[in-house]
């Protein structure tokens, strides 16, 4: 009996009951799990290293039987020829979502015409969107240089198809986002409608990326666009400054004034911490400033270096935080509780 056929029957068996599972999609019998009724289903996390086949069914049809599902994990890295995966083609469009209690979804390099996002349910607590891996190990020199080779594409959401995307969702109880974009027109349009299509947020993770024909980070103009931001808990930053030839070449001090200046304009009287991804050898770092008061009422930020983690959520991260396909790892979950 072959893997995918005892998989089959395993699944067949325990579906009634099954309340996490876990699937590479290029061993799942996806026909088989979308025939299925899944009562008990709280956790679906699909991923795969190559693009789904045509004849698979669309992720709407695969949760469609899963009525108690609370948590998706969609991640599918993609060969230079493969296309961005659409969650909801036309031709199995839904008028509600089928996971109405859904709170968790991670989705890699979501298209901005998927109609899935327009009906995503309220319940929703916590929601990214990704490439798989990060963007920012395709801009490392070695780890680059390896995705290359082994012919993996990373195409990312520009500003204006990011908030093309979320203008459709209503998600009034989001409380963690976690996004990538390339900047181009209409960030700032779209920074400033994050607190009001989200009024919830408490946790904000962005990985800004620079466009093609700029080296400029705009510090000052983006630090000024989170005033609006008054829930904010945590907000953490990749800033994509230019690589240093030397890693010692001022690095940390950049980062920190950066941090600084965007602390210096959150809204929010509930920050603790704000918080500057760095590059250090193979690991990316998140260093996390926390806010103080002194005696007299005087608000500093002061870097943490014994914070680990914050609510659940992970501070530091390996090369491959996400489960890079190149590597082989678990991926790093994200928790907010």
């Amino acid at each position: 009996m072959g893997e995918v056929t005892l998989l089959r029957f395993i699944l067949q068996q325990s579906a009634a009951s099954l309340m996490h599972l876990r699937l590479p999609l290029g061993l799942a019998p996806l026909s088989v799990i979308s025939s299925l009724y899944w009562p008990e289903l709280r956790r679906l996390h699909l991923k795969d290293e190559a693009a789904v086949g045509r004849s698979a069914p669309p992720v709407i049809l695969l949760v469609s039987h899963m009525p108690q599902l609370r948590s998706l994990t969609f991640l599918l890295a993609l060969l230079r020829h493969s296309q961005c995966v659409i969650l909801e083609p036309p031709p199995f469009a839904c008028e509600a979502f089928p996971c109405p209690e859904l709170e968790e979804l991670t989705v890699a390099h979501p298209d901005p015409t998927d109609a899935f996002y327009s009906h995503l349910p309220p319940a929703l607590r916590r929601l990214t969107l990704q490439c798989w891996p990060r963007h920012c190990l395709y801009r490392g020199q070695n780890s680059g240089r390896a995705l290359n080779q082994l012919g993996w594409r990373s195409p990312i959401l520009s500003s204006s198809e990011l908030l093309f995307l979320l203008e459709k969702t209503r998600l009034p109880k989001l409380e963690l986002f976690d996004v990538e974009y390339v900047t181009y027109t209409q960030e700032e349009t779209l920074l400033h409608r994050l607190p009001v299509l989200f009024p919830g947020l408490k946790m904000l993770t962005i990985y800004r990326y620079r466009g093609a024909d700029t080296d400029e980070v705009p510090v000052m103009w983006f630090a000024r666009q989170f005033s609006s931001y008054d829930r904010l808990r945590m907000l953490r930053v990749r800033f994509d400054f230019p690589q240093p030839t030397d890693p010692r070449d001022g690095q940390f001090q950049l980062l920190q004034c950066a941090a600084m200046e965007v602390a210096r304009h959150i809204g929010s009287p509930a920050i603790r911490y704000v918080c500057a991804l760095q590059r250090e050898g193979l690991k990316n770092i998140w260093l996390p400033w926390r806010v103080e008061q002194d005696s007299h009422g005087a608000v500093r930020w002061t870097l943490d270096t014994t914070l680990t983690a914050f609510r659940g959520v992970s501070l530091a991260f390996s090369m491959s935080d996400d489960d890079g396909p190149y590597l082989w790892i678990n991926p790093d979950h994200f928790a907010f509780a």
